[in-house]
């Protein structure tokens, strides 16, 4: 029987999300294990010498939650606040010859084997209203796009994988110090893709304490139509998207 603390943690998750999201495009979820929207009630772990760095493009670095339902609300303001869909920019904020360079660098800069659809370019082009994309171009360190606000200072950073799946873990965790752990990884995989069952292997290969440098890190999945096939909080095990 569910018990009194998990069912209080999972209302309080449907309301963070139906407020966060509203008016977001639904995405179809995937068929694995995990829940969406209702995860377990996790504890927060102690934070060790893995520990997310102090530098991060959120401005608001230096008070940050470490609660996880906090953790959860500010991490789902931030995706819904950077998604074209939701809250973010419907359009890419760059001028069109602009605009059409970053897009093809990101798709140059992708995997050889499974390129960046144009519609996914489009969408990681798209952040926070009122920031500008910068595209780090290829083999430069740290995150794809970086969202510039105008302040001139960094307001988001997105890494951008396309996955087959067999590295899936490896390559998020390697996105994630892209982004200095704080910020969206966008991942491209195949349609039918098992995100649920992919996102529960990567938590269930780390302890707490190891995932506890990717609490402010999610990932939003999308297949090369554009559409939504899942995602999750790195972070925050359970929590599926």
């Amino acid at each position: 029987m569910m018990g009194t603390r998990d069912r209080i943690w999972r209302l309080a998750v449907i309301v963070v999300l139906a407020a966060a999201t509203a008016g977001c495009p639904a995405g179809p979820q995937t068929s694995g294990s995990g829940d969406a929207a209702s995860p377990p009630a996790p504890s927060a772990p102690v934070a060790t010498a893995d520990a997310a760095p102090s530098s991060s493009a959120s401005p608001s670095n230096d008070n940050r939650p470490t609660d996880p339902l906090e953790i959860f609300k500010r991490n789902i303001g931030l995706a819904a606040a950077a998604c074209g869909g939701c809250k973010g920019q419907k359009d890419i904020n760059l001028p069109p010859a602009e605009r059409a360079a970053a897009m093809r660098e990101l798709i140059s800069d992708s995997n050889k084997s499974f390129r960046l659809s144009e519609v996914n370019a489009q969408t990681a082009l798209r952040g926070p209203v009122g920031t500008v994309p910068k595209v780090a171009g290829r083999a430069v360190e740290g995150a794809d796009v970086t969202f510039v606000g105008p302040d001139g200072n960094d307001a988001f950073l997105r890494e951008v994988k396309c996955v087959t799946g067999g590295n899936f873990g490896a390559q998020v965790s390697k996105a994630a110090s892209q982004v200095r752990y704080d910020g969206e990884v966008f991942v491209q995989m195949p349609p039918g893709a098992d995100v649920n069952r992919l996102l529960n292997s990567f938590w269930g290969a780390r302890t707490d304490a190891d995932l506890w440098k990717y609490r402010y890190v999610w990932v939003a999945v999308h297949d090369p139509t554009g559409a939504r096939i899942g995602g999750g909080m790195l972070g925050l095990r359970g929590m599926t998207l």
